[in-house]
């Protein structure tokens, strides 16, 4: 975190290599000297930047990027899309907390693959998972949601995803797949099932939208009311590596909780050399 006080603009964008900009956004690009975004950011407004101005490409780790920031009093950013979901507005917030920031935004790209489908999405659970861990999805999946969002990322691609729910029997989905929105020449929107999307090479970037195809019942008869997932749970014991689960009598909560366990991948290897998963519950009489 930096405390530094220092101006950003931040102009929202697709991957059109030939952008509709309004006047105020190419009067606001003549009047600046320092910018930053992706590398494909600067390859579609290289030709608008004013000559001798200086770019700042945005690389992953950060903490460079941050430190070029702090010889400049204000610097315009390109990001892709809406720059406050899930974007790079909510990262600057958060290093520069006494930074003055100002926000153009474009579609975010589920809008634009909502929109390229025509498909209402008002009550689409969006999730990113881009450089994220896999938990927001598996709880939209676990609850499940009738449509669900998804942003992605190199590693957890549409044909991971795919495989990923099928490995555990989410299959109950059909996928829609947005690549390279924006770019009309270049850009594909494909609806398939999770099988075929498990085959298929997406073109990056890309985003996911997921539609729920039936309604899958849930075992041994449990109300879909009495189920909760709480990603705060935390066990009291170090040799759970996975999900763990929690049970309460409506009528007795003052008993606490009365069934009570989880996954564990390594445990046995402390009795036996073989690798032996399990899962385990404990039941309070």
């Amino acid at each position: 975190m930096f405390d530094r006080r220092m101006r950003f603009t931040v102009i929202g964008m697709s991957d059109e290599q030939a952008p509709h900009w309004s006047p105020e956004v190419l009067d606001l690009i003549a009047h600046h000297r320092v910018f930053s975004g992706g590398k494909r950011h600067h390859a579609i407004v290289a030709s608008l930047l004013p000559e001798g101005s200086r770019w700042i490409d945005i690389t992953v780790p950060l903490q460079p990027v941050f430190e070029s920031y702090l010889a400049e009093e204000e610097i315009l950013v390109f990001a892709s899309g809406d720059p406050l979901f899930f974007g790079f507005a909510n990262t600057l917030r958060r290093e520069f907390p006494n930074a003055e920031i100002r926000v153009y935004p474009y579609f975010n790209s589920l809008q634009l693959l909502a929109h390229r489908l025509l498909l209402p999405y008002h009550e689409m659970r969006m999730v990113s998972l881009t450089g994220r861990p896999w938990d927001r999805f598996d709880q939209a999946l676990i609850e499940g949601e009738a449509m669900i969002g998804l942003l992605t990322d190199r590693q957890k691609s549409p044909d991971q995803i795919a495989q990923r729910m099928l490995d555990y029997g989410y299959d109950n989905y059909r996928m829609s797949v947005g690549e390279v929105l924006g770019n009309r020449p270049d850009e594909r929107v494909r609806t398939l099932s999770l099988q075929e999307a498990a085959t298929c090479e997406f073109r990056f970037p890309n985003c996911v939208i997921l539609e729920r195809t039936e309604v899958r019942p849930r075992l041994f008869g449990i109300p879909e009311s009495n189920i909760m997932v709480d990603l705060t749970i935390a066990r009291g014991l170090d040799y759970y590596t996975g999900t763990v689960y929690e049970t309460f009598l409506n009528d007795y909560r003052e008993l606490g909780s009365v069934c009570s366990g989880g996954r564990y991948e390594n445990l046995a290897e402390n009795y036996t050399d073989k690798k032996l998963p399990g899962v385990g519950i404990s039941i309070g009489l």
